[in-house]
């Protein structure tokens, strides 16, 4: 596709001043539709019964004790910051919080009051 002009004619048009395709060259209208596949995001269910995790939540089925919209039973304790991941920014929050830490503390994954070399080794056996 060769683009040398852009108008756009409606939400989901993108009009074209010249359009070439295998070397023809023509005015005409491309629409998203046509050219990008349909994309429906796919609700997470991270316990793999087949209910979307916010369905688990609200029905129940599934608590939500920290209220981040991930089921406890998914949660990951090495996961500090909650985004997911375990990750550097993770390992930083946990070396922040490094020695006694008075509860709610989130870096001390084994919960036994002190951010620790414990916690670290989980942390890193949990990283990806």
């Amino acid at each position: 596709v060769n683009v040398d002009a852009l108008a756009g004619s409606g939400p989901h048009e993108i009009g074209f001043g010249v359009l070439s395709f295998d070397g023809m060259r023509s005015p005409g209208i491309a629409t998203f539709d046509n050219i990008l596949p349909e994309f429906t995001p796919t609700p997470l269910d991270c316990n793999l019964n087949s209910i979307p995790d916010a369905c688990d939540i609200a029905s129940g089925t599934s608590l939500d004790s920290d209220l981040n919209g991930i089921p406890d039973e998914c949660a990951n304790a090495a996961d500090i910051n909650g985004d997911g991941i375990v990750n550097v920014t993770d390992l930083l929050a946990l070396l922040a919080a490094w020695g006694l830490c008075g509860a709610p503390c989130p870096a001390d994954i084994d919960m036994n009051g002190t951010v620790n070399v414990t916690d670290l080794l989980t942390l890193l056996a949990n990283w990806g």
